[in-house]
């Protein structure tokens, strides 16, 4: 019923509105002469108004429609200083040496294997001589103990290569006067056991003899035994036989003993001569020993030497263009490690690096673009140098201006910028402002993040 009640009602207002007089259209002139309410009431609006006011719609319609379409970059700003690449070769010292020449110029273009610097190499070339000399000796020392040990030394004896004439005949005189020294302690022992077998042989003859008067005593008296029994031959003369062969027994115990002291004699003598050539012969394998050692080190120190000789010829070990000469003075001291150059590699170009603030570091990651603003040259006039990150540390530093902070090295698509026309090479240590790509959000995402922050922490307040 209610529906049907709004129905009649509208119908009725529809048939009044239809049943109303239609207005007269009048002359713009002649709404100044109506009553002001009738002016107001009958004058038609103006269209301008009207067209305005669509125009502030739509315009704020496009504005929302772009702000929730459109997306701006989200850039993380940091500043730092330009850099030479982590690619440049540093040239420097092993040792502290006085430069002899300087054979190439700040900005120098240089190929690999380029001498740029020469060091005084006096030093590095005496201790090369030195040890060449103590090799080459210690070389002969083994050469002529191995053949001292062995049965022909004159045959056995191979010098070293490199060794001269004099030297070589001065190590083989040596060795035969220690081998002569070897054979004249054999020949006294040869001597002395060529005595011993002498008495020996006299002594077992002797022996031998006194054994055959012995038996032929021991025979008459065994024949006079029984003569002497019956009365038949003297009694005196046996014994004096009798006494005679006690002596002979004596005689050829003595003898006995004196062989055997001999034959003991004769091995002694054996067990002496070879603990001396077995003592000589000791001390050649300790001196070869050590002639070894010596060999060993003095290789090892002869490498270590010609190294550092070669290290006073500083070459170019890439490449590429020398900068940063950091010495200019022949007959100057340079110090260890002291850094005296760079060369930068051809087609390598600087670096920059950049502190990322403790905020933006989580966002940003390598291959992202970078803006660079040299602060050398104003942005505004000369325009940015474009690069991308290749490294994030991993670990802050600190800075005294901007706290911990996390360096990140930039790749530079140039190292020149146009000034006036002119192309102007960036130098190292040059600061720099870096503009960061960390991603992108919409406009009207920037806009509201003032209130969504507000809404996060509204209310929680202490």
């Amino acid at each position: 019923m209610s529906i049907g009640k709004h129905v009649k009602t509208a119908a009725a207002a529809y048939q009044q509105l239809k049943n109303e007089p239609v207005p007269v259209k009048r002359q713009r002139h002649e709404y100044e002469f109506l009553p002001a309410y009738l002016e107001v009431t009958d004058k038609p609006p103006a269209p301008l108004s009207r067209k305005i006011a669509w125009g502030i719609c739509g315009l704020l319609f496009l504005a929302v429609l772009w702000a929730s379409l459109g997306h701006i970059d989200i850039i993380a700003s940091a500043t730092g200083k330009v850099m030479v690449s982590s690619r440049t070769k540093v040239i420097q010292p092993l040792e502290t040496a006085v430069i002899s020449a300087i054979h190439v110029r700040d900005g120098q273009s240089v190929k690999k294997g380029d001498v740029l610097i020469e060091l005084n190499p006096t030093g590095a070339v005496a201790d090369t001589q030195r040890l060449k000399e103590q090799l080459l000796f210690a070389q002969l020392d083994a050469a002529r103990l191995r053949a001292l040990l062995s049965d022909n030394p004159e045959q056995h004896f191979t010098p070293p290569k490199g060794a001269m004439l004099n030297q070589t005949e001065e190590a083989k005189q040596l060795m035969m006067s220690q081998y002569g020294e070897k054979q004249a302690i054999k020949k006294t022992y040869a001597s002395e056991v060529k005595q011993n077998q002498a008495q020996q042989t006299s002594t077992h003859t002797e022996l031998v003899s006194r054994k055959k008067v012995l038996r032929s005593i021991k025979k008459r008296l065994a024949a006079q035994d029984s003569l002497v029994k019956r009365d038949a031959f003297p009694k005196i003369q046996y014994l004096e036989l009798e006494e005679e062969k006690l002596q002979l027994e004596t005689d050829l115990a003595v003898l006995d003993s004196r062989l055997l002291e001999l034959q003991a004699a004769a091995v002694n003598i054996i067990d002496r001569r070879n603990q001396a050539v077995f003592e000589r012969e000791r001390q050649w394998r300790q001196q070869l020993s050590e002639a070894e050692k010596t060999i060993s080190q003095s290789q090892q120190e002869l490498i270590k030497a010609k190294e550092r000789a070669r290290l006073q010829t500083l070459i170019a070990p890439v490449t590429g263009v020398v900068q940063e000469l950091a010495v200019h003075t022949i007959g100057g001291v340079v110090s260890p490690a002291q850094t005296l150059m760079v060369v930068v590699p051809k087609d390598v170009l600087l670096e920059a690096e950049a502190l990322v603030l403790n905020k933006d570091v989580g966002f940003v990651i390598p291959g992202q673009e970078v803006e660079i603003k040299i602060d050398s040259f104003p942005y505004t006039k000369y325009g940015t140098i474009r690069g991308v990150i290749s490294n994030v540390s991993k670990d802050a530093v600190e800075n005294e201006q901007l706290g911990l902070v996390f360096p990140a090295r930039v790749e530079m698509e140039t190292d020149q910028i146009m000034v006036d026309g002119h192309a102007i090479n960036l130098a190292p240590g040059m600061t720099i402002t870096a503009e960061i790509k960390t991603g992108e959000r919409r406009v009207i995402e920037y806009l509201l993040s003032p209130l969504q922050e507000y809404q996060s922490e509204a209310l929680k307040e202490r």
